[in-house]
């Protein structure tokens, strides 16, 4: 089962807004999922980078991309 998550392009087809908030997603997870350009990690890049660290310019052109794929 390790052998799947090594392979190239798993993360970029994982579902990462089905993760329950509460569950605390691994932040490798999400680092993984972003660096394979899964397509719902903009946005949660963003508001993650909007709300928990202020940097609004950063955190917004990451929610327009995702908003605009």
């Amino acid at each position: 089962m390790k052998v799947l998550p090594e392979r190239r392009g798993v993360y970029h087809f994982y579902d990462v807004l089905s993760v329950p908030w509460e569950l605390n997603m691994p932040s490798s997870l999400l680092k993984s999922c972003y660096a394979e350009g899964n397509p719902s990690t903009p946005h949660i890049k963003g508001v993650q980078l909007f709300f928990s660290f202020g940097l609004k310019e950063e955190g917004l052109s990451l929610m327009k991309r995702a908003a605009d794929a």
